[in-house]
């Protein structure tokens, strides 16, 4: 079904990539130490450098992660 609030969440096996209801986003800050993972100048790129910085709540510090 839909995502709902309070809706239950449930893991099994036979998921279909297809369908709606197999896919889920973790979206927020990567920490370690009280640093976060960031990319340096704040834009993403091909190549860009990705290193531990200090958190400062900016953009550069937010990762996506879809499956």
């Amino acid at each position: 079904g839909l995502a709902n609030a309070g809706g239950r969440v449930g893991l099994w096996n036979g998921c279909q990539s297809d369908q709606f209801n197999s896919k889920f986003t973790v979206r927020g800050q990567i920490t370690s130490q009280g640093q976060c993972v960031n990319m340096e100048g704040g834009t993403p790129f091909n190549g860009v450098r990705v290193g531990m910085f200090p958190c400062l709540g900016g953009t550069n510090e937010i990762w996506e992660y879809f499956f």
